[in-house]
């Protein structure tokens, strides 16, 4: 069985910025999120690794969306050390609540197994499926591939 390449391309959800100019010493997990955002587009190192704390705060309130940008943010070592295994774990914890594009990247993990993350082909179909009915078109193409394998 021949393995193909892919290159992985995770966008981070932008969603408009209303956070205060100075926020609060404690944020509600939206406006951690929406700083998390702000700090993340910055190229400065230090305000990315705050953008990394704020989406872990906003992530920790059960936001599939903020779960699933801290999934991705550990899957590309933004803000933090690259982690595969920590970003499966956020990736997933979005992916049981039906956050389409946590299963579809859920999937391609699988599919491709990561460092200390095996190749599952089981759980690959599973998650790209249902991604794929989803409508999530990437997801659509990985199933193509997986029946093709």
């Amino acid at each position: 069985m021949m393995k193909l390449s892919m290159v992985l391309s995770v966008r981070l959800v932008i969603t408009p910025l209303w956070a205060e100019a100075n926020p609060p010493a404690v944020m509600t997990a939206p406006q951690a999120f929406t700083q998390a955002i702000h700090n993340l587009k910055s190229q400065n190192k230090d305000d990315q690794a705050r953008g990394f704390i704020k989406m872990q705060q906003a992530a920790s309130g059960g936001n599939p969306k903020a779960e699933y940008n801290l999934g991705a943010l550990y899957h590309e070592g933004l803000g933090t050390t690259q982690d595969f295994v920590q970003a499966r774990y956020w990736i997933e914890k979005s992916a049981e609540q039906g956050y389409p594009a946590a299963e579809a990247l859920l999937g391609n993990i699988y599919h491709f197994g990561r460092k200390g993350i095996p190749e599952d082909l089981e759980k690959a179909f599973y998650w790209t499926e249902k991604a794929a009915n989803r409508g999530v078109t990437s997801a659509q193409r990985d199933l193509a591939l997986i029946y093709h394998q």
